[in-house]
C-alpha cells in the first residue's frame, strides 16, 4: 500500500480552502498525510486552517511565494511515496486516493494523471450516487505518448515523490501552464497513467480562475514554446517531435480561445511562434488515427 502525501496550497481563498482541506481528510484511504502551505494569506484563512491543526502538516509562509514555490515548500515535507497536488479551490472526489491505489497497483507508473469533475457554485451532492466500480485508465511508456486528450490541472496530477525531485519539482518562475511544463520535465521518460473515470478531482469553476485570463494563459503557452526552442526539456532531439505535437495541440486550443474572445494580438503570437508545433500536433493526430489509439484498460476498484 503506497503513502500519499496530498500537498495543499492556497493564496487568499478563505472560501474554497476549508473544503478542499476537508477532502482530503476524508479520505477512507488510511496511509496518508495532509500537508498545507498557506501563501501568505491576508484574507482570514489561516484562522481557518488553524482549526485543522491537529490533524495536517501545516506551513505558512511569511512572504508571498507564488503557487509553485509553495508546492515545492509542502513537497520538501512529504513523507509518502507519491505526491498529490491539490490547490485551494478544488477538492478530491471521495476515493480518489483509493482510485490511484488501484492504478498504482495494476502498473506501478511513476506520473498519473486524474480527471476533472467541473462544478460551479455548490459542490456536488455525490453521496448518494453509486460508488464506482471499474477505473478505465489508459497506460503509456512517458508523458510524451500520450494520445487523448487531458484537461490539465495542478490539482489532478500525481507523481512518485522520487521522480517529482529527480526533474526539481515544479518551476518557481514558469506560470500560468506550470502544469504542463512539470508533466513534460517528468513524464518524459517515466511510465504514464491517464485515468478516464471515474473523476477524482472536483474543479472549481469560479471568477479567479487562471483559464479566464486568455492573455495570461497564452503567455503561458508561449514560455513553454520558447522553453522548448531553448532546450529546457529532457529528451534531446530524438523527442523533440513528440513534445513539439503536445505543445503544439496546446497551442492550438488557445488560438481558438483567443479568437473566440477578441485577443488578436495574443492570437497572431501563437500563430508565428507555434506553427511549426501546432504541424506537428496535426502530424501527431493523423499518426494516431492510422494507427489507432492506446487500448483502455478496465481494472475494479474494490
Amino acid at each position: 500500500m503506497p503513502r500519499f502525501s496530498i500537498v495543499i496550497t492556497c493564496h487568499n481563498q478563505r472560501e474554497f480552502i476549508a473544503d478542499a482541506v476537508q477532502s482530503a481528510l476524508s479520505q477512507p484511504y488510511a496511509s496518508k498525510e495532509v500537508i498545507v502551505v498557506d501563501d501568505r494569506s491576508t484574507d482570514g484563512s489561516r484562522a481557518i486552517l488553524q482549526q485543522f491543526e491537529s490533524e495536517i502538516v501545516f506551513e505558512r509562509s511569511e512572504t508571498n511565494l507564488g503557487a509553485n514555490r509553495s508546492r515545492n515548500q509542502g513537497a520538501a515535507r512529504a513523507s509518502g511515496d507519491y505526491i498529490v497536488f491539490l490547490d485551494g479551490d478544488d477538492l478530491l472526489m471521495p476515493r480518489a486516493l483509493d482510485v490511484y491505489d488501484r492504478a498504482i497497483a495494476s502498473a506501478a507508473p511513476q506520473l498519473i494523471l486524474g480527471s476533472l469533475y467541473f462544478f460551479k457554485d455548490a459542490i456536488p451532492a455525490v453521496d448518494n450516487e453509486p460508488a464506482p466500480s471499474k477505473i478505465d485508465l489508459v497506460e503509456y511508456d512517458s508523458f510524451l505518448q500520450k494520445d487523448r486528450s487531458h484537461r490539465q490541472s495542478a490539482s489532478c496530477i500525481v507523481v512518485e515523490r522520487r521522480a517529482f525531485w529527480r526533474a526539481n519539482g515544479w518551476d518557481a518562475g514558469f506560470f500560468p501552464y506550470e502544469d504542463y511544463d512539470l508533466t513534460l520535465r517528468v513524464g518524459y521518460s517515466v511510465k504514464t497513467l491517464q485515468i478516464l473515470a471515474p473523476p477524482t478531482v472536483f474543479y472549481r469553476v469560479h471568477g479567479e480562475n487562471a483559464t479566464r485570463d486568455v492573455r495570461s494563459i497564452v503567455g503561458g503557452v508561449y514560455q513553454l514554446i520558447q522553453k522548448e526552442r531553448e532546450g529546457g526539456y529532457p529528451g534531446g532531439r530524438r523527442r523533440r517531435f513528440e513534445r513539439s505535437a503536445i505543445i503544439g495541440g496546446a497551442a492550438f486550443g488557445w488560438i481558438r480561445r483567443a479568437l473566440a474572445t477578441g485577443c488578436y494580438f495574443e492570437l497572431a503570437k501563437l500563430l508565428f511562434n507555434a506553427g511549426p508545433m501546432i504541424a506537428a500536433a496535426c502530424a501527431r493526430r493523423v499518426e494516431t488515427m492510422v494507427r489507432g489509439r492506446r487500448p483502455v484498460q478496465s481494472i475494479d476498484l474494490a
